[in-house]
């Protein structure tokens, strides 16, 4: 009898569980330094060259990233710390999906249904922002 009991406790928090990770995570460590996406210009205030090497990327929170797309490397512009250069690294689940990485940060490219989608992730502090382009 105990047993019955338990099982829709168990599968409510399964579910409750699953509906918490659906849409864009924010990961956060209280005690932690401050966001390292936080103080980024917002889009009225980057303005991407007119090179097709270079793509702007609105985030969630309404700031632009600038990304190069220089083959094994990008150029990351418009984050707080200042501009980072990322190498190609393994990942991605299909081969529009391309992984770029460095010391403290992370792009996923190629995400969403139509694949103009990228996924920021700082490492120190950890945190994930969803930015799209045009």
């Amino acid at each position: 009898m105990t047993r019955r009991r338990c099982l829709p406790a168990f599968a409510l928090l399964l579910v409750s569980s699953c509906a918490q990770r659906t849409g864009p995570q924010s990961l956060a460590i209280e005690g932690k330094a401050e966001s390292p996406f936080a103080g980024s210009p917002t889009v009225s205030t980057v303005q991407p060259a007119r090179d097709a090497g270079r793509k702007l990327y609105v985030c969630g929170n309404g700031q632009a990233i600038v990304v190069q797309d220089e083959g094994d490397t990008v150029r990351i512009s418009g984050l707080p710390r200042g501009e980072e250069v990322l190498g190609r690294d393994a990942g991605g689940l299909t081969p529009q999906q391309a992984v770029f990485s460095g010391p403290t940060l992370r792009v996923e490219f190629g995400l969403g249904a139509d694949g103009r989608e990228m996924a920021l992730q700082s490492l120190d502090p950890p945190e994930l922002l969803s930015c799209r382009r045009d």
